[in-house]
């Protein structure tokens, strides 16, 4: 999956390499808030969720954000982001050995 791109004000801005422990954390988060928020139907509560994830996860001022980006762009685009985010941590969390340590 390409990485995802947004573009305020003509800079385009990617999702960096470098998946912090606060952005992993905010997915995470709100992923059980939007799960519960898709079961009550308040779009506008999800909208505003999704926009938070990805002013962080960008880097990127909320209110910019909110002016610039298409909110028709905005769910997939976090979904993007979370699976990006979420793939990556699974891959690490996958590396960590299972069995008792080798003896020397």
């Amino acid at each position: 999956m390409d990485k995802p791109t947004i573009t305020l004000e003509g800079q385009a801005y990617k999702l960096p390499e470098k998946i912090t422990m606060s952005l992993y954390r905010q997915i995470t988060n709100n992923n059980a808030i939007l799960n519960e928020i898709i079961s009550g139907n308040s779009n506008a509560d999800m909208v505003e969720i999704c926009a938070d994830d990805l002013a962080v996860a960008f880097g990127v001022d909320k209110e910019l954000l909110a002016k610039e980006l298409d909110i028709a762009d905005i769910l997939p685009t976090r979904r993007d982001v979370a699976e990006i985010v979420l793939g990556k941590v699974t891959s690490k969390f996958n590396q960590i050995p299972n069995g008792e340590a080798a003896k020397e």
